[in-house]
């Protein structure tokens, strides 16, 4: 299974990154990246990550959407200590039931050029990256 907790919806993704998120689970589900208020602490940050992670792990219960002993893969890209703490949770629990739980990020190559001495820079996906 293939989540992608991210700002870039998969139906905005190139083939290259669909391929790549296919090779890694079938099935894909979506969770929105949620907005993350800058003036939050630290607590209301890691609490709103539990929320989001028991949510999947419930969504995750359901034995129609797994195969025995299939790896949850979950692409998370976003507001860094959110991510941190998201992450940090994934890797103190391991597992949602039988399933091995391991996140990655997305890799790309920045690919800068000049136009009227504007810099613009467009990013190219290289591959995903086990945090």
């Amino acid at each position: 299974m293939f989540i992608n907790l991210s700002n870039h919806p998969m139906h905005g993704w190139d083939q290259k990154q669909l391929d790549a998120a296919r090779v890694l689970g079938d099935y894909s589900i979506e969770y929105k990246f949620p907005d993350i208020n800058p003036n939050w602490n630290i607590d209301t940050v890691e609490g709103l990550a539990h929320s989001i992670f028991v949510e999947i792990a419930e969504e995750m219960i359901d034995p129609n959407k797994l195969a025995p002993n299939e790896t949850i893969w979950i692409h998370i890209m976003g507001e860094m200590t959110f991510v941190h703490a998201f992450i940090k949770l994934c890797e103190d629990i391991g597992s949602i039931g039988s399933h091995n739980i391991i996140c990655v990020a997305s890799t790309t190559k920045r690919i800068v050029k000049m136009k009227d001495d504007k810099k613009i820079a467009s990013f190219e996906f290289e591959t995903f990256r086990k945090y």
